[in-house]
C-alpha cells in the first residue's frame, strides 16, 4: 500500500474523540500545488486534526466502509470522531470537483461539510503547475514512488489544457468563496516550501492555535515528483508562451 493510501486507516486515527470539534477548517486545494504536502506538515503538529482529501467520496470507498458502512453521512459523523486531534480540531483537504460531487449527488452531506476557516492553497509559478499537471494525467503517477503506466511524452495541446484547466479551477473556488461569504488565508506553494516552519505559524495563528498544543507525530512525509523531465517541459512550454502567448495567438 503507498503510504498516502495508508495515511487512512485505522492505525492512523487519533484516540476517540468524544462531542463535536472545537475548530474546524477546509483545505481548498487544487491539484498539483502541494496540497498533500501541506496536509502531512499540519497533521504533523498533532494539533491541527489530520487535513486529508476524506470529501473525494468516489476513492474514499474503502473508509467509507470502514467508518460508516458506506453510508456518508454516518461515514462523516465518525470521522469527526477519529481525525480530530486531542485539542478538539478537524481539519480537510478538498478539491472543487469534491464540493460539486456532494452537492450534486450527496446534497445531505454538504451542510455537515461546512466549517469554521478555509485556507486557499495555489501556486505562483503555473507553468510548472500545469507541467506537474499534464505529466500525472499521462502517467497516472499522482504521487512520488508510483510507477508510471505511460513514459511521459512532451504534448504541448496537453500543457494547454493543463493550464486553462488550473485556471477554471481557480476561477471555480472564488466563485464558492464569493457565494459561501468567505474570507480564506491564501497560502503560496512556493512561500510554504522556502519557509516550513513561518506559514505552519501563520495558519495555527489564522486558526487561533497555540504553538504549545503541539506535540509532534513523526507521520512520513511524500518526496516532491519534480524531475529533469518536468524542467525540460516547463523550459518549453516557457519558450512557447514567450513566443506565441504573449501576443494571445494560444491555441487549444
Amino acid at each position: 500500500m503507498h503510504p498516502v493510501a495508508r495515511l487512512y486507516e485505522r492505525e492512523n486515527d487519533f484516540p476517540l474523540y468524544r462531542g463535536g470539534p472545537k475548530k474546524t477548517y477546509m483545505i481548498a486545494a487544487i491539484p498539483r500545488t502541494g496540497s498533500t504536502h501541506l496536509s502531512i506538515k499540519l497533521w504533523n503538529t498533532g494539533a491541527m486534526g489530520a487535513p486529508m482529501e476524506y470529501t473525494n467520496l468516489s476513492n474514499r470507498d474503502r473508509m467509507i466502509q470502514r467508518l460508516g458502512r458506506g453510508d456518508s453521512l454516518t461515514y462523516w459523523k465518525r470521522l469527526k470522531t477519529v481525525r480530530t486531534s486531542p485539542n478538539g480540531v478537524f481539519g480537510f483537504k478538498a478539491f472543487v470537483s469534491d464540493y460539486r460531487n456532494i452537492a450534486a449527488n450527496h446534497e445531505a452531506l454538504l451542510p455537515m461539510i461546512e466549517s469554521d476557516k478555509v485556507i486557499y492553497l495555489v501556486r505562483k509559478d503555473r507553468v510548472a503547475q500545469a507541467v506537474s499537471y499534464a505529466k500525472a494525467v499521462q502517467t497516472a503517477a499522482w504521487f512520488s514512488g508510483v510507477e508510471y503506466k505511460k513514459e511521459p511524452e512532451y504534448d504541448l495541446k496537453a500543457m494547454l489544457n493543463a493550464e486553462n484547466w488550473i485556471n477554471q479551477q481557480e476561477s471555480a473556488w472564488e466563485e464558492i468563496f464569493q457565494m459561501t461569504g468567505t474570507s480564506p488565508l491564501r497560502i503560496y506553494y512556493e512561500d510554504f516550501l522556502a519557509d516550513t516552519e513561518k506559514s505552519i505559524m501563520e495558519i495555527a495563528k489564522f486558526l487561533e492555535i497555540h504553538p504549545a498544543e503541539f506535540h509532534p507525530l513523526g507521520l512520513q512525509d511524500i518526496e516532491k515528483q519534480s524531475d529533469q523531465i518536468s524542467q525540460e517541459w516547463a523550459r518549453k512550454f516557457t519558450e512557447y508562451k514567450n513566443t506565441v502567448g504573449q501576443s494571445g495567438d494560444i491555441a487549444a
